[in-house]
């Protein structure tokens, strides 16, 4: 990671909690994507997506929890079932990441943008 006053740091575990603002997806942080691209950039052209509301494709070990497309039914009162199930994933992710070695972990592109395209389909009739 780089910080403003421009050291890069190794980390583990970055927790941003940027504040609440729901026009502007993760604002004030900027998101460089692997191809050197911005997370708002890409939310600008296609509009703000997530697989499975956590990851976007091309922002390799960039999770988000309560992301776009991942608005839990019944009114908020699953919203701590759906936090246990998305730490779920990531955690598991995380940990078949250490004991592989793999050092990124990244959505698929065409998965992503079917389960998306699900979400956001109208419906019929």
């Amino acid at each position: 990671m780089q910080t403003s006053d421009g050291a890069v740091r190794d980390a583990d575990l970055i927790i941003a909690a940027v504040g609440f603002q729901t026009e502007k997806f993760l604002w004030p942080t900027e998101y460089v994507g692997a191809d050197g691209v911005s997370l708002e950039d890409v939310w600008k052209v296609q509009g703000a997506q997530a697989h499975l509301g956590m990851t976007v494709p091309g922002f390799p070990n960039l999770f988000m929890l309560y992301g776009p497309n991942s608005q839990p039914v019944a009114s908020g009162a699953g919203l701590p079932i759906w936090l246990e199930t998305w730490c779920g994933y990531i955690a598991g992710g995380s940990w078949r990441c250490s004991t592989t070695g793999t050092r990124r972990w990244t959505s698929g592109g065409r998965r992503s943008t079917t389960t998306t395209s699900s979400c956001t389909r109208k419906p019929v009739g």
